[in-house]
């Protein structure tokens, strides 16, 4: 049967009006979502669009029909007829239309044919076309081809050729599974007439009628056409090819051919929509006596291999963003590999016929591992007949009439996961384990941490003097002596400019100060100072400081002028400052033995340790930080001898010192200065990261994080460690994922004007959901909403101004969307990654591509929608 002819509804998809603007609507965001499959997220757009008061009677009734049309594909009908039938929806022309495909959806089949059979006598009832098609498809459905070819025909003179054409294409498919060839020829447009996927449409049913012509040798070369080519075709018309091609070889009486084809395909294609009808005509063309090395028989013992039993320990937890290679602790069950299935039935019927002993004893042995590992599946009826039958066959007519007992009175067990762990238990002592030490293991796995470490950026913590001064006494003093005091003016000048408190204007000042007055008195004053401010500031000057320092190390006269002191201190910043880490480590070493009670000890001794730091000499650098905090009177560079001795010590890596370093971290946070916000993050990054204390970091976050003021900038660096200790936690505290997630649902007021944080946010807030347990059926996650989570971030129509949170998001959408094996919405959401042209752009490009050619998702005209 062709899946157009399930009750599949024909919608109206409502185009996206490009407007040129830069931020979407919510009607706009619905529009995108619902072209492109997105069903719940169409959902969420269309319901919060009716909340706006200004809305028009004509706009909320549209917004009304296009929720509606969400709510169907998403598979909430009920919901959809309840709303179409809204009184205020009641005198709409498309009311009448979207109700009958609520009925569809509902199930309401024969009300349904009712109602589109009312809008076609109707001849001003809006849809009138899709109408056409969805009533076709529900007589098909429930087995009235007549009355489908009768309402198929109303369109066969539509003005519309693509219309008109695919009418008579649907009729002479319908004909020619009636096997009515005569009348399908009749009806089958021409080939230049058609264009695109038409073509391949009209070549498979031209094929089909050759084979009911008895010309198989033709259609042999038609569907060999088909399966090279599969561009245009449907997945279930491609299939119906490769199904097709095997028929018109075995009609040549080529049997292993016909089946190699099929195995062919089968064996890249494990998924195939159509493999029932693929087996049973492996299992027709099997020959009635085939010899224990025929090749079907020995592909298929291939394919039931058993997959390889979880080593035994605990499942390693995949990190955040990392597809997991299961979603919960317990496998897959085999009842998810179709092909399996299959191959397990078909090999057990040809082994029996192979008659001797052990073929029979496999045979039986494959029949009670279908039934065992497969209790829902349709063939385990067929199973147990089958049995029945070679029991009786055998004189065993009590185990004949046991199983044929045991038909009668089976019914599908639950689908819960009771059922799953019952079955798993059965599977486990059918394969000969250890019940009891894997179902230990399992909920090991169950309880395992799954979080990953993320890194807070690194904060660099720089200190600066600037002398500080009153700069309008200083001008007005200044122009009151330009003219009375040029002397004192001069004075006056060279005081402002060495009072001045940002680097860059001290620099022109006292340049311009120098130029005008090269013989002052105080000119090595002024060069020390132009000196100290080439190296100070956002940009220091390095060039100009190095040059001054080599002229000041040429003139004996400057050179004397100077303390020592000073230009050793001055040589440190430039090399610091030029990240000449050697050179630093040697000047601030020599500097400390040559100057021991100069005033800048501790500024020197500051600058070794943070080098010492940065070359990864860890333990070097937390001696010398640790001498310098205990003894220096300035507590903001105490506090950040402290902080940098902690990180000295967590970056050593022993246990011992991860400790200390807590201690350190504490006595960072026991000063009251400007690094304490610091102190708490890299703290409790520490305890995360290193440590693995989540519970512990969770624990010192909330204490600070609810000092914070509420709008506090420092709230979002928090929240984001505080919502990944809580994360971690999730294994074995399911609460701490709500808490995760409040947390992170709470942060993101503060990401609004920062579109890359929002990426970061929604991307967490979708790994906490797709962790959390739904609410109405536990024993699913709420992926649901991680979806909605992860798409947001694409609904825009501008690059973002990061790319890797962004496009995680965008690939955890789409993983989603293939697990759900939604590939038309897939397909669509990996190619509006790669319209981005981000970093993964070729890769979302090269994935939509696969999915499209695997799927055969391509410009459809059955009435097939999109799923």
């Amino acid at each position: 049967m062709r899946p157009w002819l399930f009750p599949i509804l024909i919608f109206i998809t409502f185009q996206i009006s490009l407007l040129g603007e830069t931020t979407l609507s919510l009607q706009e965001k619905g529009r995108n979502a619902l072209s492109s499959g997105l069903w719940e997220l169409a959902e969420t757009h269309f319901r919060e669009s009716l909340q706006d008061p200004t809305l028009t009677a004509p706009a909320k009734a549209e917004i009304s029909f296009q929720l509606a049309e969400a709510l169907i594909r998403g598979g909430k009908a009920a919901e959809a007829l309840e709303l179409v039938q809204l009184s205020y929806l009641a005198e709409q022309p498309a009311q009448a239309f979207w109700r009958s495909q609520a009925l569809v959806g509902a199930g309401k089949l024969t009300e349904a044919i009712e109602a589109f059979a009312r809008q076609l006598n109707q001849p001003q009832a809006p849809y009138r076309i899709e109408t056409v098609f969805s009533k076709a498809t529900l007589l098909l459905a429930t087995s009235q081809p007549e009355r489908a070819l009768t309402t198929l025909a109303l369109l066969n003179d539509d003005s519309s050729r693509e219309t008109a054409n695919k009418s008579k294409l649907l009729q002479a498919e319908i004909l020619t599974d009636l096997q009515r060839t005569t009348k399908a020829r009749s009806i089958l447009p021409a080939e230049d007439q058609l264009v695109g996927a038409e073509l391949p449409f009209r070549s498979l049913i031209d094929a089909r009628l050759l084979l009911q012509e008895n010309r198989p040798g033709l259609a042999v070369e038609i569907f060999r056409n088909l399966v090279g080519s599969p561009i245009d075709q449907p997945l279930f018309r491609y299939e119906s090819a490769v199904l097709g091609l095997a028929d018109a070889l075995a009609a040549q009486q080529d049997f292993t051919a016909a089946s190699q084809s099929i195995l062919t395909f089968i064996q890249v294609n494990p998924s195939a929509i159509q493999l029932a009808a693929m087996f049973d005509r492996l299992r027709r063309w099997l020959p009635l006596k085939p010899t224990p090395s025929d090749p079907v028989l020995e592909l298929l013992d291939q394919w039931i291999e058993p997959p390889e039993l979880p080593a035994l320990g605990a499942i390693t937890p995949a990190p955040p963003g990392v597809e997991s290679a299961s979603t919960s602790a317990f496998p897959t069950p085999f009842s998810n590999n179709e092909r399996l299935v299959f191959s397990l039935f078909t090999r057990a019927i040809g082994l029996h016929r192979i008659g001797s002993d052990a073929a029979k004893a496999e045979a039986n042995y494959l029949m009670m591992r279908l039934r065992l590992e497969n209790p829902d599946h349709p063939l385990v009826d067929l199973s147990l007949y089958q049995l029945a039958n070679w029991s009786l066959a055998e004189g065993n007519k009590d185990q004949a009439f046991f199983l044929l007992d045991t038909l009668n009175d089976a019914k599908n067990p639950s689908n819960s996961m009771q059922a799953n762990a019952a079955f798993l238990e059965a599977r486990n002592a059918y394969e000969g384990g250890d019940h009891k030490l894997a179902a230990q293991l399992f909920e090991t796995a169950a309880s395992t941490l799954s979080a990953s470490a993320a890194s807070v950026a690194q904060f660099n913590a720089a200190l600066s003097a600037l002398r500080g001064g009153d700069r309008t006494s200083y001008q007005l003093i200044f122009d009151q002596s330009q003219s009375a005091d040029p002397e004192l003016a001069t004075q006056l000048e060279l005081e402002r400019a060495l009072t001045l408190a940002d680097a860059a204007e001290q620099k022109l000042a006292l340049e311009k100060f120098l130029i005008a007055n090269p013989q002052h008195p105080r000119i090595s004053d002024a060069r020390f100072a132009l000196l100290e401010a080439t190296l100070s500031g956002p940009n220091p000057d390095l060039d100009l400081a190095r040059a001054q320092i080599t002229q000041w190390e040429a003139d004996p006269v400057l050179a004397d002028s100077l303390p020592s002191a000073q230009l050793d201190f001055a040589r440190i910043r430039l090399a610091d400052l030029s990240k000449d880490s050697t050179t630093t480590i040697q000047l601030a070493t020599r500097f400390l033995e040559t100057y021991p009670e100069n005033a800048d000890i501790p500024s020197v001794t500051l600058a070794l340790g943070r080098t010492l730091f940065e070359t990864k000499d860890y333990n070097e650098a937390r001696l010398v930080l640790e001498k310098l905090a205990y003894s220096d009177t300035d507590l903001h560079r105490a506090q950040a001898a402290w902080l940098l001795a902690a990180r000295s010590a967590a970056l050593v890596g022993t246990s011992a010192s991860k400790e200390e370093a807590l201690v350190l971290f504490d006595r960072a946070l026991a000063i009251d200065g400007p690094l304490v916000a610091i102190a708490h993050l890299e703290k409790a990054d520490h305890l995360i990261t290193n440590m693995a204390r989540t519970q512990e970091a969770a624990a010192f976050l909330e204490k600070w994080f609810k000092t914070l003021p509420a709008d506090d900038s420092l709230r979002l660096p928090a929240g984001l460690l505080l919502g990944q200790a809580l994360y971690a936690q999730g294994a074995e505290n399911p609460d701490s994922l709500e808490k995760a997630l409040k947390t992170y649902d709470a942060l993101l007021p503060f990401a609004d004007a920062y579109p890359a944080l929002t990426h970061r946010l929604q991307y967490l807030r979708g790994l906490a959901l797709e962790s959390l347990p739904n609410a109405a059926d536990p024993n699913k996650k709420r992926e649901n909403q991680a979806f909605i989570a992860y798409y947001s971030v694409l609904e825009t129509d501008q690059a973002p101004p990061e790319w890797e949170y962004f496009e995680l998001c965008g690939f955890k959408a789409l993983s989603i969307l293939e697990k759900a094996e939604r590939w038309a919405a897939a397909i669509a959401t990996a190619e509006k990654i790669a319209s981005f042209k981000g970093p993964r752009s070729q890769e979302a490009a090269d994935r939509a591509a696969q999915l499209q050619l695997t799927h055969h998702i391509w410009e459809d005209i059955s009435t097939n929608p999109a799923p």
